[in-house]
């Protein structure tokens, strides 16, 4: 074999890895509903079109009780025109033992064609999680007194139904929990046509009376419809026809019962009558909503490659007057040409943080980094991952000890989110505290430099943040800084009076022993930005005192460090 001949043969084989690799790295997107009849259909078809405009190189298609497997070929055919194409499956259902999902896994199997990959339904997303809450919030009005039933649906068989309730009973305790519902909450599953008539049936009348014996022995129920079950029109509906067994049942009279499609009534009226009533259901069901909408766009960006510009940046920092926001600003702004940024200045204020996000979406992003620019990492990391969407379970934080109430309200976006912070004792901020001590230092000899912090309430927290507070004085005494009388730290605990008074007695003592001799203070702040309450608990007493972090070269390379920390990783986690 020639030269020439090999030279050609190893060309073709490093474009045939070429193009399979960029196939790899620009899925399609094959998005997988139940059958739900000709609206509930239409309903799919709707959300699928708007889905459509930011994912051009995706379809829709239909699993159905005999079809399926033709219905799936149509599809990928369409989609990957009989190539080697990578396809991701975005299950729209809400757990992957739906009778209807099972069949087009199964039958996938044995369509021979594109690699397939299978994101999660959209029953596991914190998205599926908020609509639940929405239909609770709307029922919900004596919470002490209320029990909540969701209505699931897709199974055909008793054990896969048992299943089905185990993938949705922490989504149910969570609204159990978040909203005080004094009665709990119970899962009923009405079975998929699919399934033979009388195991259907028995489903059925199973359900309806669990809940018609919950209606007899609470104060009150909440009945919420939480699946994709089967809605030919607006009165043949899966839906509707368990409202209507209930009001067979005649428990709670005829009129307690609420209408589903409100037909003689505002939809606003048929919500007070709900809150009124001793069950409440006001035919809200999955779809239309928004939100499912912003889980395809999420779903579908997890599995695309990012590019830099596909990704903003959201740059959390404490907030507080005009000064101290546009000495931030003023820090910020050397990056502002390197990234796409958005300010949101506040204790991870949930309003503050989506104003930001709704601005980089109309920026055209795809995904967000946050960065909290606070002392510690652990400042407001729980609340502000639970905001995001990144965990389900909502905790304190390292900073403040508040919670925002518990559960604040979480950001209903398409964006991939990932969130990162907390100088802790890093490098550049020791490089910065040596330069400040430089900038008001006259006679190392005569001063003492003392580092405050801000602190915090819990004593764990708080005795990390001293641990911080070690390292950087050792790293000053290291560097020049053994010229000094002493160096020494401690935090205020500003926000607790009864910590915050033995800790400023503590502090005075310190500037008061720093001032004999002919001595004096060097205050330098452990802050991101400003100088903190010093002047007013140090009244009186002689001191010189240096800024915090921020603006300085050092604050402007660890911040760029963070962004470029969280970039890497959605890079990294979108090119699976």
């Amino acid at each position: 074999m020639n030269r020439n001949r090999i030279l050609t043969l190893v060309l073709g084989i490093l474009l045939l890895f070429t193009a399979d690799l960029a196939t790899a790295l620009d899925p399609g997107f094959l998005v997988l509903a139940p059958d739900r009849g000709f609206l509930g259909n239409e309903e799919v078809r709707d959300l699928f079109a708007e889905f459509r405009k930011s994912a051009p190189k995706s379809v829709l298609a239909f699993a159905t009780s005999e079809k399926t497997a033709q219905n799936l070929r149509l599809a990928l055919d369409k989609l990957a025109g009989g190539k080697n194409a990578d396809v991701v499956v975005l299950p729209l259902f809400f757990s992957e033992h739906e009778a209807l999902y099972q069949k087009a896994r199964k039958a996938m199997e044995s369509i021979n064609g594109p690699a397939l990959r299978f994101a999660r339904p959209f029953g596991a997303s914190y998205l599926a999680e908020e609509i639940l809450f929405d239909r609770v919030e709307s029922l919900s009005s004596q919470p002490g007194q209320e029990r909540l039933i969701l209505v699931a649906s897709g199974t055909e068989s008793e054990e896969a139904a048992s299943y089905l309730k185990e993938d949705l009973k922490p989504l149910l305790d969570r609204a159990v929990k978040k909203y005080g519902l004094g009665q709990g909450g119970d899962i009923v599953v009405i079975h998929d046509w699919s399934a033979p008539k009388e195991i259907r049936d028995a489903a059925f009348n199973t359900a309806v009376s669990r809940i018609v014996d919950s209606l007899a022995q609470f104060p009150r129920t909440l009945v919420v419809p939480f699946n994709f079950g089967k809605k030919l029109d607006s009165m043949m509906s899966d839906w509707n026809r368990v409202q209507r067994a209930i009001k067979a049942h005649d428990v709670t009279g005829p009129t307690n019962v609420v209408s589903a499609t409100g037909h003689h009534k505002t939809r606003h009226d048929t919500h007070q009558a709900a809150r009124q009533s001793k069950v409440a259901h006001n035919g809200d069901g999955i779809l239309p909503h928004l939100n499912i909408l912003y889980w395809l766009k999420q779903a579908s960006a997890s599995y695309l490659p990012l590019k830099r510009n596909d990704i903003g940046v959201i740059l959390v920092a404490h907030g507080a007057d005009y000064n101290w926001n546009e000495t931030m600003r003023e820090a910020i702004e050397p990056l502002r040409s390197e990234y796409i940024t958005e300010d949101a200045f506040s204790m991870v204020d949930p309003a503050t943080v989506e104003r930001a996000v709704r601005r980089l979406e109309k920026r055209g992003v795809k995904a967000a980094v946050l960065v909290r620019i606070f002392s510690l990492e652990a400042s407001f990391q729980e609340q502000t991952e639970y905001m995001l969407g990144l965990q389900r379970h909502q905790g304190g934080d390292g900073e403040h000890g508040g919670d925002h109430g518990g559960w604040p309200m979480r950001i209903r976006s398409g964006l991939l989110f990932h969130t990162l912070g907390g100088v802790e004792a890093n490098p550049q901020l020791a490089r910065s505290l040596v330069d400040r001590i430089r900038e008001i230092s006259r006679n190392p000899e005569k001063e003492t430099v003392i580092l405050l912090a801000h602190g915090v309430d819990d004593e764990r927290q708080n005795d990390h943040w001293m641990s911080n507070l070690g390292t950087l004085a050792e790293y000053i005494r290291q560097n020049n800084g053994g010229r000094f009388r002493a160096i020494r730290y401690y935090a205020w605990r500003e926000d607790w009076p009864e910590k915050r008074e033995k800790a400023v007695k503590v502090i005075r003592s310190m500037v008061e022993e720093a001032s004999k001799d002919g001595g004096i203070a060097l205050i330098v702040p452990d802050r991101t930005n400003g100088r903190g309450p010093t002047d007013e608990f140090l009244e009186g007493l002689t001191y010189r005192h240096a800024e915090g972090f921020a603006p300085s070269q050092h604050f402007t390379d660890w911040l760029r460090s963070m962004i470029e920390k969280g970039i890497s990783h959605l890079t990294d986690t979108t090119t699976r």
